[in-house]
């Protein structure tokens, strides 16, 4: 996602199996219903430490077992230039 992204709105990646990782810049400010809706095996690397007030609750909503995770800043970093999740 574009550093100079601040909306995902609803449906943008509705279903969507072929991407893997996406990363979500502090730009963001809004993440509307269902943005990332039944993404099944797909990472998302959050640069913020929390999920920000503008942020629909069910964001990520997702089927269950859908292998669909979220890793906020305190729990990722880049190493050799790509988002890893730390212990």
């Amino acid at each position: 996602i574009p550093n100079d992204t601040t909306t995902i709105r609803a449906y943008v990646f509705p279903e969507t199996q072929n991407i893997k990782t996406v990363v979500i810049p502090t730009s963001v400010t809004k993440v509307e219903t269902y943005a990332f809706y039944d993404c099944s095996n797909m990472k998302v690397f959050v640069e913020h430490y929390s999920q920000p007030s503008g942020w629909e609750s069910n964001w990520g909503y997702v089927m269950m077992s859908s292998g669909f995770s979220v890793y906020y800043k305190n729990n990722w970093e880049y190493v050799g230039g790509v988002p890893t999740v730390i212990k």
